[in-house]
């Protein structure tokens, strides 16, 4: 009688012999997996009903059956070392599978490596910030937390003047209010402050970053349709009254 055990691995049938039959362990030789033979499916067939049927399966599949050899396929434990040897069976390994399931691989890194470029924004525009129109572009689209645009464009201001008490208007207070007209937030911008006499002559041009205004956070951010006030003082004396100002939003480079 032959006895044949079946890896709940892989589903690979092994032959065992009378010195094999009673190990509690084996490792199958397809797919390597060690598995409990108490735990494994078994059966008991004659010697000459198993050869007949190994022979037909052979003669209608000659590619895929593989010589039965003599000795017990599936290993002790303990032969680990030992090579493992051909079943009587292994089923067939679809490549169709194995190509969705490289591609499902594939598709998964991929999406794990944009959403890390997405989510480390800060330290790759640090690196780079030539990407910036990169990221402008994509988290338009896709959502990158905590990104910032800073695009001058989307900004509307306005100034008016108040006097110095002792100064007047040779020492004025610019009163400002900028506005994110855009759908995104923004990083708050340098502005380029003009103040003008009354015949519209430029009397003094200052450019003030966000903390020089008021906000000294870094990012300063003002977020989508929002507005702030912010109040400057000028500490240069003018020659003549300034009648108004002009406030401009320039990029960071600008005017420089």
């Amino acid at each position: 009688m032959a006895t044949i055990i079946k890896c709940p691995g892989c589903g690979a049938l092994w032959r065992l012999d009378e010195k094999t039959a009673n190990e509690p362990q084996y490792r199958c030789g397809g797919c390597g997996r060690v598995f409990e033979a108490a735990k494994a499916e078994r059966l008991t067939v004659p010697d000459a009903e198993l050869d007949r049927l190994t022979a037909e399966a052979r003669a209608a599949e000659p590619e895929d059956v593989p010589p039965m050899p003599s000795a017990a396929h599936a290993r002790p434990t303990a032969e680990f070392s030992a090579d493992p040897r051909a079943a009587l069976y292994v089923p067939k390994r679809s490549p169709v599978k194995a190509f969705l399931l490289l591609l499902v691989l594939l598709v998964c890194t991929a999406t794990a490596c944009a959403s890390a470029f997405l989510m480390m924004h800060e330290f790759v525009l640090a690196q780079a910030p030539f990407l910036r129109p990169v990221y402008e572009n994509v988290c338009a689209k896709v959502p990158c937390p905590g990104f910032v645009w800073r695009d001058v464009s989307a900004f509307r201001t306005s100034g008016t003047l108040d006097e110095d008490p002792e100064l007047g208007f040779r020492r004025p207070v610019l009163h400002a209010t900028i506005v994110n007209a855009s759908a995104h937030p923004q990083a708050l911008p340098v502005l380029e402050v003009k103040l003008l006499d009354p015949a519209g002559e430029v009397l003094v041009t200052s450019v003030l970053e966000p903390a020089q205004y008021g906000f000294p956070q870094k990012p300063a951010v003002l977020p989508a349709g929002a507005s702030v006030k912010a109040e400057v003082r000028f500490k240069t004396t003018l020659p003549h009254d300034a009648s108004e100002a002009s406030v401009r939003p320039v990029a960071a480079d600008e005017g420089r």
